[in-house]
């Protein structure tokens, strides 16, 4: 009975050996999968981290190119808007450079033109200006007569040789007369019922056998140019000999231009050869037509003649009041006829054809103008 309940007691306990050295195996196995799992993790842990930090690592050096490639843009931004802002300065120094070099060309151009329009003609034809004329046989249709380079003058800028600035007035000269004369008849005055020739032929120097209507025009262009030096706005009412302009219509021309006086330039003849000297006409306040204008006339006669015969030492035969000359009762300025001397005396004759003479009439005349306008 003992050895048999031995022998199972025997038996039993290596069964249980046995077992528990399979379990410890299989829990030896459990604990070396668990540690190769453990490890796995650890492993796939540290790839996703690694990883991560590598794509962490790239996002930050894509972050800094991006924001390298953003200052290089605004970099070259900036570059390209100096080089805008310096080009545009070149070109409107440029645009400024050639404006003044425009300026400059123009005011060039302006004193050729003056230059050129301040030659004047010989004694024998003076044809060659340009100023424009009155038509030749209708007072309405009279055109300006006035050199290109008179026109609008700027006379703040213009300063005499005195010094003085003549303030641009408006002068309208009327060489007398011209080629040949027209008899047809017209109105002494406006209204009037006394007709008188359209324009005569004037008289002619016995000695040097000038015509007289050559000798207005030649005093008249040196005239024209020596007002324009001066800074006067004038007007011809001729510039050529071969024209037909009454009387009437050369004063009508004067008031159409607007001028502030009109001068008439004349010259004398008489039977006697020993006449000589200088005169002027002017309306007198009984005028029946321009009588409110014989005071300023009468002042305009007194200083043109007074400074005429001190310039070129001519007798000054004094101011004669005249109401009968169509040329002055059409007027509506003052108004006076200068007789610049006897073209029937030697010494006169030959006087107002010399040239030296001649440009000493021209300052006597204009010295008169400036002496009216208070120069």
């Amino acid at each position: 009975m003992f050895a048999s309940g031995c022998g199972c007691g025997t038996v039993k306990t290596a069964e249980h050996a046995e077992s528990e050295a399979v379990v410890a195996e299989v829990a030896k196995e459990s604990t070396e999968t668990a540690t190769e799992a453990t490890e796995t993790s650890t492993e796939a842990t540290e790839t996703v981290t690694a990883e991560s930090t590598e794509e962490s690592q790239t996002e930050t050096v894509e972050i800094e190119s991006v924001e390298t490639e953003t200052v290089e843009t605004e970099t070259v931004e900036t570059e390209t808007a100096v080089t805008e802002n310096t080009e545009a300065a070149s070109e409107a120094a440029e645009s400024a450079d050639g404006k003044a070099n425009t300026a400059e060309n123009a005011e060039n151009s302006a004193n050729e033109e003056q230059a050129t329009a301040d030659q004047t003609t010989d004694n024998g034809n003076a044809t060659g200006d340009a100023s424009t004329t009155t038509d030749n046989t209708s007072a309405s249709d009279q055109t300006q007569a006035v050199d290109d380079s008179s026109a609008n003058t700027d006379a703040s800028q213009i300063v005499t040789s005195s010094g003085v600035v003549t303030g641009g007035h408006i002068v309208c000269i009327d060489p007398g007369h011209q080629l040949r004369g027209d008899n047809t008849k017209e109105p002494n005055g406006p209204g009037s019922t006394v007709m008188k020739a359209r324009v005569t032929g004037g008289t002619t120097g016995t000695t040097t056998g000038v015509p007289e209507y050559v000798l207005t025009l030649q005093i008249g262009l040196a005239l024209q140019t020596e007002l324009q030096n001066r800074g006067y706005t004038v007007y011809m009412t001729r510039t050529t000999h071969d024209v037909n302009i009454s009387n009437v219509e050369r004063a009508q021309f004067a008031n159409n231009m607007g001028a502030e006086i009109c001068v008439r330039l004349h010259a004398d003849g008489a039977n006697s050869s020993s006449a000589s000297g200088a005169s002027t006409l002017s309306p007198s306040e009984g005028n029946p037509y321009v009588s409110a204008l014989a005071a300023q006339s009468y002042t305009l006669s007194s200083q043109v003649l007074s400074a005429y015969c001190n310039a070129t030492g001519m007798k000054n035969r004094g101011v004669s009041l005249n109401d009968t000359m169509t040329g002055i009762n059409w007027c509506l300025m003052p108004v006076t006829i200068l007789e610049m001397g006897f073209m029937t005396n030697p010494t006169d004759d030959r006087n107002m054809q010399d040239p030296a003479y001649q440009a000493a009439m021209v300052q006597g005349i204009a010295n008169g103008i400036d002496a009216y306008f208070g120069y």
